[in-house]
């Protein structure tokens, strides 16, 4: 454990960085939130917009708000204090988690928009009755309903040492349920969480490749 006591993440760099981006990123999505409002438009692309910028706000609040809500007890020395409980760790892991699987759906969603309208000459009537529909349903399902069914049942969301937020980790690290009753998240579910970002990562850029490629 001492090698992880020297982690970058566990100074106040480590702290402050996260911090002052997450709150940037997110003041940035409320801004072109904003202006997708004050616009009145509804079309397509304002509403993929809107949900790309409402996804990255869950996730860069989570990041914002770093250590805060980790447990108080939490025995990783980070710089930064934390005054919350299992719970609070909890939902900053599943905001966190949500958000980004969410913006990697609407950014997957933006590329589709384009190789449909721009590449197949899909009408935009026909790809706001058809196809939308379908991706918001798909995009809902795979970051709500899947963190929950992935890592939230299987308490996999935790303070650990690869980041200054809760999200998906084993606590304490390495632990095992079979030594330790208290250890909190399986190697089964960190699989499951991989898996699931390399699914996530590959509909993102995918979708971009085959949109640049049509």
């Amino acid at each position: 454990m001492t090698q992880l006591y020297n982690s970058f993440y566990f100074t106040k760099a480590g702290f402050i960085i996260p911090t002052i981006t997450g709150w940037m990123s997110c003041i940035s999505s409320l801004t072109i939130i904003s202006f997708i409002l004050r616009s009145k438009s509804n079309t397509i692309y304002h509403r993929i917009m809107f949900g790309l910028s409402f996804a990255d706000i869950i996730a860069s609040l989570a990041i914002a708000l770093t250590t805060l809500p980790m447990p108080k007890d939490v025995i990783y020395p980070f710089s930064g204090p934390s005054y919350g409980t299992i719970g609070t760790c909890e939902a900053q892991g599943f905001m966190y988690i949500m958000g980004t699987s969410l913006a990697f759906c609407m950014m997957a969603a933006l590329n589709i928009y384009y190789a449909c309208t721009l590449s197949f000459n899909v009408r935009e009537e026909v790809f706001r009755r058809y196809i939308e529909p379908v991706i918001y349903v798909i995009s809902i399902t795979a970051s709500v309903i899947s963190p929950m069914v992935l890592v939230l049942k299987a308490d996999m969301l935790n303070p650990g040492v690869n980041d200054p937020f809760c999200g998906p980790a084993i606590y304490p690290e390495g632990c095992n349920k079979e030594d330790d009753p208290d250890c909190r998240g399986t190697p089964g579910g960190s699989r499951n969480y991989l898996l699931a970002f390399i699914f996530a990562l590959t509909l993102g850029f995918g979708t971009l490749i085959v949109t640049m490629g049509s």
